[in-house]
Order: C-alpha cells, then structure tokens, then sequence
C-alpha cells in the first residue's frame, strides 16, 4: 500500500527527531546515532530523493567508522542501502562497487550467514543481473544461496524468489 505525503512527511519528521536527539551535541557518537543516520537517509531514498539520500549514508558511514569499526552492522548496512540510492540515480557500476564493498565487510567482520552480510549478498547479485554480468551472477548466486537459505529459512519470500530464479537459470542453461 502506497503511503500519501502526509504520512511520509509525518515519518521524515519523526526520524529527524530521532536524528535531533541521537546525533546532537553530546560528544561520542553512539550506535544509536549511526543507526538514526541510516533511518533518515533510508527514509528520503525511499521519497525519491537520491542525492540527499547518498550524501546521508556517507555522512552515517563516515561516522560509524570513526565510532564503531568498519565492519560493524550499522556501518555495513548503510553502504548496501546506498547501493540502492546509486542504483536509482541509474550509476549502477558505482552502486555494485559499493555493495561489493559492503560485502567484502560484512564477510570479514560479520560472517556468512549474519542478517547484514546476506542482504549485502543479495544486492551484489541482483546488481550483477541488473548490470548482465550471467557468470558473476550466477557464481555468487551459487554460492551464496545455501547462506542466505540458513540465514533467512526457506519460507522468506526473498530465499523463495532467489531459489525460484535459480531453478530457472538452471532450467534454461542445462549446463550451468
């Protein structure tokens, strides 16, 4: 269900205070205010607004690597979600490198089968369709599918979607 723009406005704002309270002047910042980053600049991706959205997640990841650790969850998150903003302003070879770098991330910090790395997974392969690069495409999907089938279960419509996809690709090219 699409959401009007009072409802979207009344959103942004409630995260903007999120961000007010999180992010103000108290010195370190915390997890908390990373995470409000990443809300705020998730919520203006999803309102169309790329630019703003990108320089947002920057501005998290930047942040969280200072505060946090390069590799922690709320660090990873933002540059797979940028990807998407990348993606949408039609640089997909940048929004691939990106999540191909939250990926690597996520791999050495996280592991294979924690929430973070596996939807980092799943955007470096839908990029990869996205941009026809089949064997890329279809290496990592092979790889990654018993991982993400672990992480998330069978029932997840996104496992059932990749799975489904596979059996296809499968279907069509017997010798994959």
């Amino acid at each position: 269900m699409e959401r009007d723009g009072a409802d979207q406005a009344a959103e942004l704002a409630e995260v903007e205070q999120r961000v007010a309270v999180f992010v103000g002047p108290y010195g370190e910042p915390t997890q908390e205010a990373v995470a409000a980053l990443v809300e705020r600049a998730t919520v203006v991706r999803n309102l169309g607004r790329y630019d703003e959205a990108v320089t947002g997640y920057q501005e998290a990841i930047k942040l969280g690597r200072t505060s946090l650790g390069s590799g922690h969850p709320v660090v990873v998150s933002p540059r797979y979600r940028m990807a998407y903003a990348l993606q949408a302003r039609g640089a997909v070879e940048s929004a691939l490198a990106e999540a191909e770098g939250a990926l690597a991330e996520a791999d050495r910090s996280l592991g294979r089968i924690h929430h973070e790395t596996l939807m980092a997974a799943v955007t470096v392969i839908s990029l990869l369709l996205q941009l026809e690069r089949m064997q890329e495409h279809q290496d990592l999907l092979e790889g990654r599918l018993a991982d993400i089938i672990e992480g998330l279960g069978f029932g997840h419509p996104l496992v059932r979607a990749l799975a489904a996809h596979r059996a296809s690709l499968a279907l069509n090219r017997p010798d994959w």
